[in-house]
């Protein structure tokens, strides 16, 4: 079974989307869509600033599904780009995931903030596009999301032969982030590559009221159908960040926190470099083979508790990254698993020798009686 580090590292739901339509009482008749073989990669062409060259590279895919995307290069003042936009109808109450920016300890070289822009949510990021090679090639991404689910995500990198952005599932790990004002995860490392657009030209290019008649033809997406999962991991993030909090030795302050439903983490400064503290809770059927093999091999405490530990190269870790675990299993099925790495984030290299909170403040952590309260 993996755990969230594993299915958590995800890219940015950038081009998973296209931006809404405002409509309201006594609105114009709707204007008819591009019939062109290219709607989505001319009428972002039209709209991209005078004095650049533009080639389209690839044509829209699905026209008459929820979502739909294509990309072009693009030149100006000498600096070429590639340029990508996507189109999707989400499912609605949206998922508050898609809302949120990147996962500060997953992705720690996003920069990102979020806002209110004229009745849809904004996010804007600076990413690279190989976070194992941040300074290699840069993206910027802009993504519209109005309230009935029509989205528009528009980016821009260095990389021209890079492949589409992927969409994000919805699964996408997010710390949660207000409407208002714009929030940050964190300074991107410099130098930055140079692009041929900025981050207020995307943002003008998809709040343009020309994208109205393509997002017009995307239809509903299907309901979806799905099974009662075998795993329960809805404990709230805040709730977990709240119980890593007060086991913390006095005098370790928290820096940073975020997270998902199931799997919550802080990063932490006891004064001698930052750790990241991460904890990931699960609810399994006590009779689970799967999990059974898990812990095939744990030790066994007097209450029936299987607990393992452990110390090794970090998961997504960066150079001298070094992860400490402890892992728990009750006998009702409850399972928590708690890791620390000694940098502030994942993908990080490692910044200092010892953790924050000893392997056995973690032990003990994993095993506290607040993780069975409701």
């Amino acid at each position: 079974m993996k755990t969230i580090h594993d299915r958590a590292v995800l890219a940015f739901p950038a081009l998973a989307a296209g931006a809404i339509l405002a409509s309201g009482c006594g609105a114009p008749k709707a204007p008819v869509a591009d019939e062109s073989p290219n709607p989505l990669a001319n009428t972002l062409r039209t709209l991209l600033p005078q004095g650049g060259q533009s080639q389209i590279k690839e044509a829209p895919v699905g026209r008459r599904n929820p979502s739909t995307s294509a990309s072009l290069n693009y030149t100006r003042n000498g600096i070429e780009g590639r340029v990508e936009v996507s189109a999707s109808r989400l499912p609605t109450p949206i998922d508050p995931q898609a809302l949120r920016c990147p996962d500060s300890a997953l992705h720690p070289y996003s920069t990102c903030a979020t806002k209110s822009y004229r009745g849809a949510k904004l996010i804007s990021d600076d990413s690279p596009v190989d976070e194992s090679r941040p300074t290699v090639a840069r993206r910027l991404t802009t993504v519209l999301t109005y309230p009935n689910g029509r989205q528009l995500a528009i980016s821009v990198s260095t990389a021209p032969e890079a492949p589409p952005t992927s969409k994000a599932p919805p699964t996408s790990s997010a710390p949660p982030t207000p409407s208002d004002p714009a929030e940050s995860n964190s300074p991107h490392r410099s130098p930055h590559p140079p692009l041929p657009l900025t981050q207020q030209e995307l943002t003008d290019i998809a709040g343009s009221p020309t994208w109205k008649p393509i997002l017009a033809t995307l239809p509903a997406p299907a309901p979806e159908h799905r099974p009662a999962p075998d795993i329960d991991q809805s404990m709230p993030a805040r709730r977990i960040t709240r119980i890593i909090a007060d086991a913390l030795p006095q005098g370790v302050r928290v820096a940073d926190e975020g997270g998902q439903p199931g799997y919550g983490h802080l990063t932490v400064d006891d004064g001698h470099g930052k750790c990241l503290i991460a904890v990931t809770v699960q609810r399994w059927k006590p009779a689970d083979p799967t999990i059974g093999k898990i812990f095939a091999k744990a030790r066994k405490l007097t209450d029936g508790t299987l607990v393992m530990t452990g110390t090794g190269p970090a998961t997504n870790g960066g150079e001298g990254a070094t992860e400490w675990r402890a892992d728990s299993l009750r006998p009702d099925g409850l399972r928590v698993l708690a890791t620390e790495v000694n940098a502030r984030a994942y993908r990080l290299p490692g910044t200092r020798h010892t953790p924050a909170l000893p392997p056995a403040e973690l032990t003990k952590l994993v095993r506290s009686a607040e993780w069975s309260r409701t």
